[in-house]
């Protein structure tokens, strides 16, 4: 099934730490400027003056950010939902477990999920009480961070048991960079210990690596956009005809 047209429902970016301001600058506007009613942005905790300097120009309120005060790399990940997106609640998600970085000597102690439960407006009309969080799993599901891999997909599962009895969500959008393939089925895999525990479904986005898609139940369908300068290419989600 072909994707409706119009603005996306969810757009996700990895911005690529370590880039100047100015380098960032136009890309951030033209995610921003799509009309989603949600985006999410990894390694982006060094941009935040100018996302939130865009996100009041492109109708966004301020963004829900890590706190610097759960550690260092905390605060990469970002979630920003539409100003006419109804929000019934929204905080950030700690996993305490450390994990160690694709360079030598990084190092984290953990990472916060930006999460947000909101209405997502369907074209035809329907309205889906929708938990949204933005994902940027550890690297690796083996060896060292293993652990922190098991760990991290436990906490995206009970913030979903937890959060749709809290505030009523009946649909869950978790996306993002998973650091870890969509087709992957063995027995750490998202499909495993993520989708198939919560009755979800991945929706791929024919970029490669494939590491960067959304576990949900909504009707969407993805597709890569553009990289921006970065080192990944952004994915965009687009409704499906309302079941």
């Amino acid at each position: 099934m072909t994707a409706l047209p119009g603005p996306p429902v969810a757009i996700s970016a990895n911005l690529l730490v370590g880039r100047s301001h100015k380098a960032v600058r136009p890309g951030i506007a033209d995610h921003l400027g799509r009309g989603a009613q949600a985006i999410a942005f990894q390694e982006a905790g060094g941009y935040l003056p100018v996302i939130r300097a865009q996100a009041a120009q492109h109708g966004y309120r301020a963004p829900i950010v890590a706190p610097r005060s759960a550690g260092t790399g905390m605060d990469s990940n970002v979630l920003l939902i539409a100003r006419e997106t109804p929000i019934h609640a929204s905080g950030v998600a700690l996993v305490r477990a450390p994990w160690i970085g694709p360079r030598v000597g990084i190092r984290w102690p953990g990472r916060g999920i930006p999460w947000a439960v909101c209405d997502l407006a369907h074209p035809s009309g329907p309205t889906y009480r929708t938990l949204v969080a933005c994902v940027h799993g550890p690297t690796g599901r083996h060896g060292a961070n293993s652990r922190a891999w098991r760990r991290y997909l436990r906490r995206l599962r009970r913030l979903a048991r937890k959060k749709t009895r809290q505030h009523g969500a009946t649909h869950v959008l978790y996306l993002g960079d998973w650091n870890c393939a969509a087709g992957a089925t063995d027995r750490t895999s998202v499909r495993r210990l993520l989708a198939k525990r919560l009755d979800l479904h991945i929706v791929r986005t024919g970029t490669r690596p494939p590491i960067d898609y959304a576990v949900t139940d909504l009707p969407l369908r993805g597709s890569g956009g553009p990289r921006h300068g970065s080192d990944h290419r952004s994915i965009r989600f687009n409704w499906k005809a309302a079941s």
